[in-house]
């Protein structure tokens, strides 16, 4: 019995250091992040991401679920409006396919209807539907403004091939008696893989709130992104081991040397589970709402800051900023341009130690506001996208 403990503890560090191995550029995202960065909104896209507190419509849900509504109160639009959209980013340089419709109900609040399609390549993409809701929570009173808050229920399909499997090995474990510890030489490569494939589901829970006027020209918004959330996934290869046939014990049965080959089964193994604590992130963001050259140009500057790994003793916490500035002239038109120094994507791992995984984002764009349509560009250093929207 003490043997079979031994043996089981040794394989499973064996395991663990077969994975280190080979210590190349990590290409394979974390599953978990893939589409956290990744907004359908373009106007939202062009200040860098920025726009927690920024009042638009249904493609912006992924920002602030509480957008919604507040942005309807605030433009008494008409009933429905629908939004659709192309582009590509930094991840998914194939195609980004935004599409959603949002019906303003009055006082029971806006319901919303959005689905995203990610693709990288062939054999990794990602469907996602969201049903947003988003109504009032407070009314305005005398010196603030009215709050609103959103909730998003987000269903990702993911179908993602993976490409960073390290060799495994052979491994000879021995000592001289059953006291002492073993000692590990690695004997020779035990097998190989090029490519593997992760098909599952995900299902989130997001929150936001939205507080228009809580100073003069001045918004506030608050989003805790991934609060509750379960998934569903299969993934091929995974690892096993074998033990040999060489194998020694004492007299006491206890084992003084053997091999252990670890290998990749090829068939695809379930795994379900919570969302991890430091996968829930948390965003702050403010806009600002001046007016320049006598009120004839109005300024947009949303500024959001990003914490993740907040809820989670174990990880250290990261933060993230983007900030942006727009200038509306003529009444319908509209430059932006926006900064970041946040994560476009990140790998497995870079929420472990004290890494830092932000990087400078910088983009631009433009749009028009001509009633019942609105048209939005915007492009950065690997990301472009085009978002139209009508009213109904």
């Amino acid at each position: 019995m003490q043997a079979k403990l031994v043996c089981a503890v040794v394989v499973f560090f064996a395991a663990g250091h077969a994975q280190q191995e080979d210590s190349g550029a990590v290409t394979d995202p974390d599953l978990a992040f893939i589409t956290q960065f990744v907004t359908a909104n373009a106007r939202i896209e062009g200040f860098a991401g920025a726009g927690c507190a920024l009042l638009e419509g249904i493609t912006a849900v992924h920002v602030n679920p509480a957008l919604p509504n507040a942005y309807n109160k605030a433009k008494k639009t008409r009933h429905f409006i629908v939004h659709t959209g192309y582009g590509r980013d930094s991840l998914f340089d194939e195609n980004t396919v935004p599409g959603g419709i949002s019906c303003y109900l009055g006082e029971p609040g806006t319901i919303g209807l959005l689905f995203r399609y990610l693709q990288r390549d062939d054999h990794q993409q990602v469907h996602e539907g969201v049903f947003n809701y988003s109504g009032r929570m407070f009314d305005k009173s005398i010196d603030q403004g009215a709050v609103d808050f959103g909730i998003n229920l987000r269903y990702e399909r993911i179908e993602w091939e993976t490409f960073d499997h390290a060799p495994l090995y052979k491994y000879a474990y021995a000592r001289d008696s059953s006291t002492a510890p073993f000692s590990i030489d690695t004997l020779a490569v035990s097998d190989r893989v090029e490519r593997g494939k992760t098909r599952g589901s995900r299902l989130m829970f997001d929150l936001g709130f939205v507080q228009k006027g809580v100073a003069e020209r001045l918004d506030f918004g608050m989003t805790f992104h991934d609060l509750l959330g379960y998934s569903w996934l299969r993934e091929r290869p995974y690892i096993k081991n074998e033990i040999g046939d060489s194998v020694r014990v004492d007299t006491l049965n206890e084992y003084l040397y053997y091999t252990d080959s670890l290998y990749y089964a090829r068939e695809y193994k379930k795994r379900e589970s919570w969302c991890h604590k430091k996968y829930k992130r948390m965003t702050v963001g403010i806009a600002y709402h001046p007016g320049i050259m006598q009120n004839k140009v109005q300024l947009s500057i949303p500024a959001d800051v990003g914490f993740v790994g907040l809820f989670d003793r174990d990880t250290k916490t990261r933060f993230s900023l983007r900030v942006g500035v727009e200038a509306q002239f003529l009444k319908h038109y509209m430059l932006r341009f926006g900064y970041g120094r946040a994560p476009r994507v990140l790998f497995p791992g870079d929420l472990d130690g004290d890494s830092n995984p932000n990087t400078n984002i910088f983009t631009g764009g433009g749009g028009v506001r001509i009633q019942p349509f609105a048209a939005d560009i915007f492009i950065g250093k690997q990301s472009w996208g085009v978002g139209i929207g009508v009213a109904l």
